[in-house]
């Protein structure tokens, strides 16, 4: 009874240092991850702080610039002072990229045929492909070169427009945050600086309209990316007009010769192309008397292994009702032939 007490105390104990492991462990992943995204945030603090520091700066150069110069004075312009950009990462958002260069270009007062110049050294990886690309002429146009980018990056209103829709909130977002990223994908989708309300209005209601359709009417109308309800619906009735000339699913005709008659109702077809009959059990078999040919050869079991037995459709022997010998008939019978042979002797002899 001791040696169990300590068997137990020791199983005790071994659980108990493997749950302190386990927690151990697991407060130790915690601590890493948090370091990790510690160092992240401050990376991405430091990189922010470094670029308005940048742009302080301009601004304070560019102050002292005009107030050294008169104002009524028309002399050659002041070279613009330097910025030191930095380069587009994976990890950074391309639209905020673009947004914080441009906004650095107007501070600065670069002349807007420079901004592509000035953006193609600080692009990397899909961007960067998506410049080279362009041809001599584009890519001195800010606008064809921000357009080239997104486009290569998949970035659409449409896909800002999914994202606001099948937004979740991350773990262990603030809702402050995931409040501005809801807002930002919104704001990307119907763009409201650029359009009207009414245009706001036509994107809101194609975009539910195309979630009622059918799959393939909704995935003709997206490949045409209307932009009013009208044209929406349009295209869908056009769509489904084409399918309905194309298969005006009429109920399915019976071929004619195999056109079932009064006369016959289990003949009846079903109504496919490959008529089947109702009926599609095999006949069964009747007993019924044995042909000619098994009357002058009475069929014989084969001779083999009992396992192996005679094939079902081979038709049955027939039984005789006088001597129940099974190969053969009443009218062939042996005995009764040996008694009518006995019966007409005496009468042949008493004759002669």
């Amino acid at each position: 009874m001791s040696m169990d007490r300590h068997t137990l105390q020791a199983v005790l104990e071994d659980q108990e240092r493997h749950r302190d492991g386990v927690e151990r462990r697991r407060e130790e992943r915690d601590a890493q991850r948090d370091a990790e995204r510690i160092a992240h945030m401050t990376a991405m603090a430091d990189k922010m702080a470094a670029m308005c520091l940048a742009i302080q700066n301009l601004v304070v150069a560019q102050a002292q610039a005009q107030a050294q110069v008169p104002a009524a004075a028309a002399g050659p312009a002041q070279p613009t002072p330097k910025i030191r950009l930095q380069k587009m990462t994976s990890e950074d958002d391309p639209e905020a990229f673009l947004t914080t260069f441009e906004r650095v270009a107007t501070v600065s007062g670069w002349p807007a045929r420079c901004w592509a110049a000035q953006l193609a050294p600080c692009l990397t990886g899909e961007a960067q492909a998506a410049y080279r690309a362009l041809s001599n002429v584009a890519a001195e146009d800010y606008p064809q070169v921000k357009a080239a980018i997104l486009q290569r990056l998949n970035i659409t209103p449409e896909t800002h427009c999914r994202r606001f829709r099948t937004y979740k909130r991350p773990e262990g977002t603030r809702p402050r945050i995931a409040a501005q990223q809801l807002w930002d994908h919104l704001t990307r989708w119907l763009r409201p600086t650029e359009r009207t309300t009414q245009q706001i209005m036509e994107s809101v209601g194609v975009d539910q309209f195309l979630e009622v359709l059918e799959p393939e009417t909704r995935a003709w109308v997206a490949r045409h990316s209307p932009e009013t309800m009208d044209k929406a619906v349009e295209l869908a009735e056009a769509f489904e007009d084409a399918l309905l000339r194309l298969d005006p699913s009429p109920a399915p005709a019976i071929p004619v010769k195999h056109r079932p008659s009064p006369a016959h109702p289990k003949t009846a077809v079903r109504p496919s192309v490959f008529p089947v009959p109702l009926s599609a059990s095999p006949p069964k078999w009747r007993p019924r008397l044995a042909p000619s040919w098994a009357r002058e050869n009475p069929w014989t079991p084969p001779s083999g292994p009992r396992d192996k037995q005679p094939s079902p459709t081979a038709p049955p022997s027939p039984t005789c009702f006088r001597c129940h010998e099974v190969g053969h008939i009443a009218r062939f019978c042996p005995v009764a032939m040996e008694c009518d042979v006995a019966l007409r002797c005496p009468a042949a002899e008493g004759e002669a």
